[in-house]
């Protein structure tokens, strides 16, 4: 049997040792190709009950085992069941690749656009949004500096002016009083009587003229107090001094 072996060996022109590394070869691929043929079976079941990760898996195994086109095809399927669509479009490609004259070769082209279309569209959702820019703070305007009253100094000018004139015109009636009453003296029925109006005429005469002249010196005093209050003051212009029972005008020189 050796002997024969070997003639043929020589007939052919193959060396023994190359004849038995290639049935050796054909050994291991068939047990390959059945290895593949079993995980296609599972993988065929899986799919079936909805496991399509575990089938995908499964496929790309057999296909490691076995590169026939088919099990690309089928592992496709199984990867767009599972929502990976990204890589269904690739293995899609590779199959086409791998199987040239597929008959399907369009419709499979159109799917392989639309997954590659959906796992950008899924990607782009999947960004996270931009954060808004944060909002400028409101500028707050600085408080305009309001310039300065004298709303309070003009009024008491303004009081001042109004009782002095108070006091102007109460000495009127004290001095008609006084005018009568020294009239009157006239027809005192006895010379003590006649002194005494006299004196009283006097006394009323002194107090009309002390409220005329008070009463005056006060609505003048009032009245520059509040027109020189209603406006800014000047250290160098002329202001009013009022004193007891007197007023002042002091002019600064130049």
């Amino acid at each position: 049997m050796v002997a024969t072996l070997l003639a043929f060996c020589v007939l052919v022109g193959i060396s023994p040792a190359e004849a038995q590394r290639r049935r050796r070869g054909r050994t291991t691929q068939s047990a390959d190709e059945e290895r593949a043929a079993t995980l296609f079976r599972e993988a065929v079941g899986l799919f079936r009950n909805g496991d399509f990760e575990t089938a995908a898996a499964l496929l790309r195994r057999a296909h490691d085992l076995d590169p026939e086109p088919v099990l690309l095809f089928n592992l496709a399927r199984a990867l767009e069941a599972s929502n990976r669509h990204a890589e269904a479009a690739d293995t899609y490609a590779r199959y086409l690749d791998d199987a040239p004259n597929a008959e399907d070769r369009a419709a499979i082209e159109t799917l392989i656009a639309n997954l590659r279309a959906r796992a950008e569209a899924e990607s782009a959702a999947a960004e996270p949004e931009p954060e808004p820019e944060p909002e400028p703070e409101p500028v707050i305007p600085e408080p305009t500096p309001e310039e300065p009253t004298h709303t309070s100094s003009s009024v008491g000018g303004w009081v001042l002016l109004g009782v002095g004139v108070g006091a102007a015109l109460g000495g009127i009636p004290l001095g008609l009083s006084a005018s009568a009453r020294s009239e009157s003296a006239d027809d005192a029925p006895s010379h003590a009587q006649t002194v005494a109006r006299l004196d009283e005429a006097d006394r009323r005469q002194i107090g009309a003229f002390v409220l005329f002249g008070v009463g005056a010196v006060m609505a003048i005093g009032g009245l520059i107090w509040a027109l020189v209050s209603g406006r800014e003051p000047d250290p160098e212009e002329a202001r009013l001094e009022v004193g007891l029972g007197s007023v002042a005008l002091r002019v600064p020189l130049r």
